[in-house]
C-alpha cells in the first residue's frame, strides 16, 4: 500500500514530484482499512490531484463519486483535481463519443497502454500547477538566509547558484510572495 514517488519532467521542462497513491478498493477488508486510509492521509499535502478513472469500469461514476467524498472527509476538498479518464481504448467508437460529449472540465481522455492523450495531460499538470506561480530570477544577499528557506518551502527551485555577493536562485514561487524578493529580483534571460 505504499505509495510511489518519481520525478517527472513536463514538457515545458519544469519538474515535478508525483505520488502514485493506492487506488480505491471497494469492500476494503477492516484490517487494511486503517492502513488504506494513512496512506491516503498524505494527499491532503498535495498541490494537485490527478484522479485516474477506469473509464470502462462500470461502476466508474459512483468510484469517482466515492474518491471525491473521502477527499472532502481527509481534508483535501480543497485541492485543485485533474479527472484523467483512463481505459479509452477499450470503449467502443459510439461509447467514447457519448463520453467526450459529457466530459466536465479539467476532465481528459487517456489510455496509459497506449499514450493516447498523455500529452495533454502533462500539459495541463504543468498549467494547473503553474499557473499561480511566478517566474523568478533573484540574487539574495547572504543575510536574507530566511529568504532561500521560503524559496524552498513555499516554491519550486530550478537552479541554485552561490556566488560573492549572495545566492542565485531561479524557479517558481507563489505569486502572493512575489513582494518579498522584488528588491532582489534579477532579469529573466532567455533561459
Amino acid at each position: 500500500m505504499d505509495p510511489t514517488t518519481r520525478q517527472l519532467e513536463l514538457p515545458s521542462g519544469q519538474t515535478i514530484v508525483l505520488t502514485d497513491t493506492v487506488g480505491f478498493i471497494q469492500k476494503l477488508p477492516t484490517q487494511l482499512a486503517a492502513a488504506f486510509r494513512a496512506t491516503l492521509e498524505e494527499i491532503a499535502e498535495a498541490d494537485l490531484l490527478i484522479h485516474v478513472v477506469d473509464i470502462s469500469h462500470q461502476n466508474a461514476a459512483q468510484q469517482k463519486k466515492t474518491v471525491l467524498e473521502t477527499l472532502l472527509e481527509i481534508g483535501a476538498g480543497d485541492i485543485p483535481v485533474i479527472t484523467a479518464y483512463n481505459k479509452v481504448d477499450l470503449l467502443a467508437p459510439e461509447e467514447l463519443e457519448r463520453v467526450r460529449q459529457n466530459l466536465e472540465t479539467q476532465a481528459l481522455l487517456i489510455s496509459a497502454k497506449n499514450a493516447a492523450g498523455i500529452g495533454a495531460l502533462l500539459e495541463t499538470i504543468g498549467r494547473e500547477l503553474f499557473s499561480a506561480y511566478v517566474h523568478l530570477d533573484v540574487l539574495l544577499p547572504y543575510n536574507q538566509g530566511h529568504l532561500v528557506s521560503v524559496f524552498h518551502e513555499k516554491g519550486h527551485v530550478q537552479k541554485l547558484e552561490h556566488t560573492e555577493t549572495g545566492i542565485r536562485i531561479l524557479g517558481y514561487l507563489p505569486k502572493e510572495l512575489v513582494a518579498h524578493f522584488a528588491p532582489f529580483q534579477r532579469k529573466l534571460s532567455g533561459k
